[in-house]
């Protein structure tokens, strides 16, 4: 058995074997490799129909189901896609190639998924409400991607309803999955600083909604969606965004995403 990384191929069969009681898989090769598929070219001696079974974990390989593709006539070249694959990982997987006679051989190969990278851009808020009765309010945002996160991109920042903050944020994060980009804007309303002393609790980002003694704040989220085959490379999604109707803070956030693969 000859194990192939992507873009390998494996050594040849031995000579001429008429069924694959003999190993009847000369080569094997990955190509086109994205974050969630591949292309898998497979050539035998005889006419054969191939599947693949495929694992992060080589150790449990032979247990996972093999995939069948399409069926067909029997074929001495198959050129198949293996699909349904996580961006960024490693996996082993083993393709099996059955002759007319029902006889399997298998081949073990190895292939990593490109990684998928989320570019979050958070480039205009408008507040539409500060939830001060008078005046200004005295605004933090805070904003955060996947696990990178900027906390008190603005502190105590005074801006009323209908200002508008251009903070032209810009953040990469690996998205294998689906993931979050929050933005939360905390109007401080602790100004006692005779009686209480000043509040610190605008420089925690809680990411939701709330009221308190020292504040009202008020959190938009976006789903940055999971990959696909279909994923635009390096165009931008424009989205917008706005917290519960429940928040006493109201505002609007627009923004996009754009999604690339690397190896």
């Amino acid at each position: 058995m000859t194990v192939a990384a992507g873009g390998l191929t494996a050594g040849p069969a031995s000579a001429g074997p008429v069924n694959c009681s003999a190993d009847c898989i000369t080569s094997f090769q990955t190509s086109a490799v994205r974050g969630t598929d591949f292309m898998l070219t497979t050539q035998t001696t005889v006419p054969t129909k191939t599947s693949v079974k495929i694992s992060q974990y080589l150790g449990d390989l032979d247990s996972k189901p093999a995939i069948q593709f399409p069926s067909g006539a029997a074929s001495t070249f198959h050129y198949d896609q293996v699909r349904n694959l996580v961006p960024g990982t490693s996996y082993w997987f083993k393709v099996l190639a059955t002759d007319q006679q029902g006889r399997t051989r298998s081949e073990i190969g190895y292939v990593t998924t490109k990684t998928r990278i989320v570019t979050v851009k958070i480039d205009k808020i408008t507040v539409l409400d500060d939830s001060d009765s008078s005046g200004n309010g005295e605004i933090s945002v805070h904003l955060k991607a996947g696990d990178v996160e900027s906390a008190n991109y603005y502190s105590d920042h005074s801006v009323g309803s209908g200002g508008v903050l251009n903070p032209l944020w810009s953040r990469q994060i690996e998205a294998p999955t689906a993931t979050k980009a929050y933005v939360e804007l905390f109007d401080d309303d602790d100004d006692c600083w005779l009686g209480c002393g000043p509040s610190t609790n605008h420089l925690i980002p809680q990411y939701d909604t709330g009221t308190a003694w020292y504040g009202q704040w008020g959190t938009a989220s976006y789903t940055v969606p999971a990959p696909k085959e279909s994923d635009p490379v390096l165009n931008a999604w424009p989205f917008s965004m706005q917290p519960p109707s429940s928040s006493p803070v109201k505002f609007k956030v627009d923004g996009s995403i754009t999604v690339e693969y690397v190896a």
